[in-house]
């Protein structure tokens, strides 16, 4: 029972909440739910930003991408950007030979840098069915102290949101350290548990949310190693179901001096039993060679949507728990989700077993 309240309360993770108020009941049958997601970040646009509805059918939700609204990003200084559908881009299919005999071929979809080149975003799939519903920037740059409102029409609706990006801190390391915990009780299986070390920005609070992707690779493969991402790609990769696990951390610096030296980072998962844990953080502990950490500093606003997300997983709903409530938006006219402008630092680590 508990799993099934969790999948009806959380069921777009990162973007479904309107208006905080109790669950007085199961979604309506057929009601829609129109759901945004994206971000303008420091890193280099274009940035992306997805649109979907959640239609409810019986116990099931149905999650279909917008194919036809406008959407316009508007800065504080006045200029204001028209986005572009990405799934109507150009495909690519490049033939790569294995070395043992035979060939195959890798789909890429380029999407339109500001000055003229492509970034190639690798498809799972023959076509940009994986892209539809995600719509790119062609002008607006992210800048900490910036102003960002984002408008969308779509049919007979009208939705819009505004953020403020904060002044960035500086990750300066990650460190991995072996706390002497074991799993299931193995002396030989222990954890390395993330430490961050970063400078804060010396003025009111400031909130974090911190992340990280995982990469299971290993030399002798061959293949490239893959380039840190953006902040943005592990948002939008984030928000795809199923989830497997919550790897979002929201704090303040209320209590934190001005360099943070070695806060760790455990993250929760999808399940309530280990959620917050080192088991959590590091769940399928030898699944993974190296991660990228990120640093992302977001208003005020971003940090109570997150938190109110997190909350869900330790709330059940039940006799002696509080009903859990949709987390608090900043889109308007019922929209769900969250537009935010936040400043990125990353870094990237090696376990020591793999390092060179």
């Amino acid at each position: 029972m508990k799993c099934k309240i969790l999948i009806l309360i959380v069921f777009p993770i990162f973007v479904i909440f309107s208006c905080t108020e109790d669950y007085g009941s199961l979604p309506e049958i057929n009601s829609m739910t129109f759901v945004v997601n994206g971000c303008i970040t420091d890193e280099d646009g274009p940035y992306r930003i997805q649109l979907f509805e959640d239609v409810v059918k019986g116990h099931k939700v149905e999650s279909l991408p917008v194919l036809d609204a406008r959407l316009t990003i508007t800065d504080h200084l006045g200029n204001c950007d028209e986005l572009k559908p990405l799934w109507k881009e150009q495909i690519v299919i490049v033939e790569v030979d294995s070395e043992k005999g035979y060939f195959y071929n890798l789909y890429y979809l380029l999407m339109p840098k500001y000055d003229g080149s492509y970034d190639s975003l690798l498809l799972n799939f023959n076509n940009a069915v994986e892209f539809h519903g995600i719509y790119y920037t062609t002008s607006t740059v992210g800048k900490p102290n910036g102003i960002y409102t984002l408008d969308i029409s779509h049919k007979s609706q009208f939705f819009s949101a505004t953020d403020k990006m904060p002044f960035p801190s500086v990750l300066d390391s990650v460190v991995l350290r072996n706390d002497g915990k074991h799993i299931d009780g193995k002396e030989t299986d222990t954890f390395d548990v993330p430490y961050l070390y970063f400078k804060k920005p010396e003025h009111l609070e400031n909130y974090f949310l911190l992340t990280h992707k995982k990469y299971n690779w290993h030399p002798m493969w061959g293949v490239p190693i893959p380039q840190t991402a953006k902040f943005e790609d592990v948002l939008l990769k984030s928000s795809q179901r199923p989830w497997n696990t919550w790897n979002y951390d929201v704090v303040s610096d209320r209590f934190m001096s001005s360099y943070v030296s070695g806060f760790k980072l455990t993250g929760a998962t999808s399940s309530p039993l280990i959620s917050g844990t080192d088991e959590g953080f590091l769940e399928g502990i030898d699944s993974w060679t190296f991660a990228d950490f990120y640093l992302v500093s977001v208003s005020r606003q971003v940090s109570l949507y997150y938190q109110a997300l997190s909350d869900q997983f330790y709330q059940d709903g039940g006799t002696f728990s509080p009903a859990p409530s949709t987390p608090p938006t900043n889109l308007s006219n019922g929209a769900q989700g969250f537009f935010m402008a936040a400043s990125v630092d990353k870094k990237r680590v090696v376990r020591e077993r793999y390092q060179r």
